[in-house]
């Protein structure tokens, strides 16, 4: 148990206060469990800096467990046969999982809120929709105005003949 109380209680209310039974600390073993509750407050949303340490897992070794699970997956292994493959498969369906409520939350608050909607489109097509302050608009309506004037590409540009062009200002030089 923790010494903050408050904390304790509001653990205790999410089922998330290590048990004396449970290995809490610096030397924490990966078990399915600990990948169960990891993902479970990942998929809530949570950075897993926080979820980590919510659970008494130090971050490096959560690194440690994620890189030799990369490993073992690029070499072929499977979750059934390995507990770090399995936490790399099931954080990566949590994160995913937690985007996809997400943005469905998001998406659900169109009708009742129209800032909402601009804020995703916003997001998702920002060439589009993003807002762009007056010097980033002044550029592009500049670039426009510039490719307007520009003759199109398949018509064929001619350059003068260089004979035909008569230097004034040596006849200037001259008077």
């Amino acid at each position: 148990m923790y010494a903050n109380t408050w904390y304790n209680a509001v653990m205790a209310e999410q089922e998330m206060v290590p048990t004396p039974e449970q290995h809490v600390g610096p030397s924490a073993t990966i078990t399915p469990a600990r990948i169960s509750e990891l993902t479970r407050v990942v998929a809530q949303g949570n950075y897993l800096t926080t979820a980590c340490q919510t659970l008494g897992i130090p971050y490096r070794t959560y690194q440690e467990w994620r890189k030799k699970g990369s490993e073992q997956r690029e070499e072929g292994v499977i979750a059934e046969d390995s507990l770090y493959v399995l936490l790399v498969d099931e954080l990566e369906a949590a994160l995913s999982y937690g985007e996809e409520r997400a943005v469905a939350a998001w998406t659900s608050a169109f009708d009742t809120d129209w800032r909402a909607a601009e804020n995703f489109l916003a997001r998702r097509f920002p060439e589009r929709w993003a807002k762009r302050d007056s010097k980033q608009a002044a550029i592009a309506i500049s670039v426009q105005e510039i490719h307007l004037r520009l003759p199109a590409p398949e018509e064929e540009f001619l350059y003068p003949d260089p004979d035909s062009i008569v230097d004034t200002t040596a006849e200037e030089a001259v008077d």
